[in-house]
C-alpha cells in the first residue's frame, strides 16, 4: 500500500520503530527500560534503569506524515487544503 501511495521511504523510515514500540518488542523494551551495566566483569549485561528513558520528539515527523496523507486525500478529493504544519515552519524546525 505504501508503494501505491508513493510514500514507501516514509513507511520504511517510520513504521519499524513505531511498530516495535507498539508491540513491545524486546529491542524497544530494552531501549527504554534497561541500561548497560558498566562493570567489566558483568559482560555488559542489562540492568533495570533507575529513571525513565527520554525518547526523541516525534511531533515534526508525525506532522509531516499527516500532511502527506492529507495531500493524498486531496489528490482524490480536490479542495482539501487543510494541513497540520506550515511548510516554512517545518523547515525552520529542522534547521533548513
Amino acid at each position: 500500500m505504501s508503494e501505491v501511495a508513493i510514500i514507501k521511504p516514509e513507511y520504511d523510515a517510520l513504521y519499524p520503530w513505531t511498530s516495535a514500540f507498539t508491540h513491545g518488542n524486546w529491542a524497544a523494551v530494552r531501549n527504554t527500560c534497561f541500561d548497560l551495566c558498566i562493570n567489566p566483569l558483568h559482560r555488559l549485561h542489562r540492568r533495570v534503569r533507575s529513571d525513565s528513558a527520554t525518547l526523541g520528539d516525534v511531533v515534526l515527523d508525525a506532522s509531516e506524515l499527516v500532511d502527506k496523507i492529507l495531500q493524498i486525500v486531496e489528490d482524490v478529493y480536490p479542495g482539501l487544503t487543510m494541513r497540520v504544519a506550515e511548510p516554512k515552519a517545518a523547515e525552520a524546525a529542522r534547521g533548513a
